[in-house]
């Protein structure tokens, strides 16, 4: 029974260090990206086209100050990444706005390493043959609410980023700035929610046949 046992175990632990590895790497990455944004001579941000304007040539946008420009991006025309000082001219962005562009995806970063972090531990428990720690509960929990908060915190963020771009070098239509909210973190982490039900009930489960065995 313990032959049989060992390849999921030694895989179970495998799948927790690969974890632990990208959530360092992820926080390390995040703590980074600001500063190195502040050595960088241009700004980033994504705004977006106002849908009946979407057809335009975005590079002749009117209002379009000398020193930013547009770069479509995937989103079929609906937004564009407006990047200012792209050619590295002595005309730099204000160090705050170059910053600011840079925390909400440093933000998701730090979310992301936390969830590999909390991730790798239940796969190390589930490793150890102790799926149903008394632990794993409250670190599904913590999982759920680090994606929901940092979803929204890091949209909040490219939100004002956006906003102030916008402002900085006077920008028009049909250039606009919009409040980006995805339902798709929101609907993870309840789905994380109802995993850490479960896993408090396999816990009882567990429990309470322990005596029966």
């Amino acid at each position: 029974m313990a032959a049989k046992g060992e390849p999921p175990r030694s895989f179970s632990q495998l799948l927790a260090v690969v974890l632990f590895v990208l959530s360092a790497v992820s926080l390390v990455t995040a703590v980074v990206l600001p500063f190195s944004r502040l050595t960088q001579t241009d700004a980033v941000v994504r705004l977006n086209v106002a849908p009946l304007e979407s057809h335009l040539v975005l590079e002749t946008a009117p209002g379009l100050p000398e020193g930013v420009a547009l770069a479509p991006t995937s989103e079929e025309g609906l937004t564009v990444d407006a990047v200012a000082n792209p050619d590295g001219s002595d005309e730099v962005p204000p160090a705050g706005l170059r910053l600011l562009g840079a925390l909400g995806t440093s933000v998701w970063g730090l979310a992301l390493a936390l969830i590999a972090f909390l991730l790798g531990r239940i796969v190390f428990t589930v490793g150890r043959g102790d799926p149903f720690n008394p632990a794993n509960p409250v670190r599904f929990i913590a999982m759920s609410l680090t994606v929901i908060i940092g979803s929204l915190a890091a949209d909040t963020l490219n939100w004002l980023a956006a906003s102030a771009f916008y402002d900085h070098y006077s920008l028009q239509p049909p250039l606009e700035v919009v409040a980006y909210y995805s339902w798709t973190p929101i609907l993870l982490g309840a789905l994380v929610l109802i995993l850490a039900e479960a896993f408090r009930s396999g816990r009882h489960l567990a429990r309470d046949t322990e005596g029966l065995v």
